[in-house]
C-alpha cells in the first residue's frame, strides 16, 4: 500500500500533473509469489508445492521489467503478474 501511495504522490509532484514538470514517472510493481531461494529452509515437500504453484523467478521479474521499459498507459500505477477479474 505504501508503494502505491508513494507512486501516486511522486507522479503528482514530478510526473507532469503538478507545478514541477520533470518527466519522472513512477509505477509500483509486485513480483507476485515467486518460488525463489528464499524457501531453501522449508521441507522438500513444501518446496515442491511452491515450485508447482508459485511463479518462477523469471516470471516474477516480468513486472519489474515491464514497469521500467514497457510502453504502459499513462494512468498505470500498479503492475502485478496475475489476472485480476475485478480490475478494469
Amino acid at each position: 500500500l505504501a508503494s502505491i501511495i508513494f507512486t501516486i504522490e511522486l507522479n503528482k509532484r514530478y510526473g507532469g500533473g503538478g507545478e514541477k514538470v520533470m518527466g519522472i514517472r513512477s509505477v509500483a510493481v509486485s513480483p507476485g509469489s515467486v518460488s525463489s531461494d528464499i524457501w531453501r529452509n522449508e521441507s522438500a515437500l513444501t518446496q515442491k508445492i511452491y515450485r508447482m504453484v508459485y511463479l518462477t523467478p523469471q516470471q516474477g521479474s516480468s513486472t519489474s521489467i515491464a514497469g521500467s521499459i514497457g510502453n504502459l498507459p499513462i494512468d498505470a500505477i500498479y503492475l502485478q503478474p496475475y489476472w485480476h477479474p475485478f480490475m478494469r
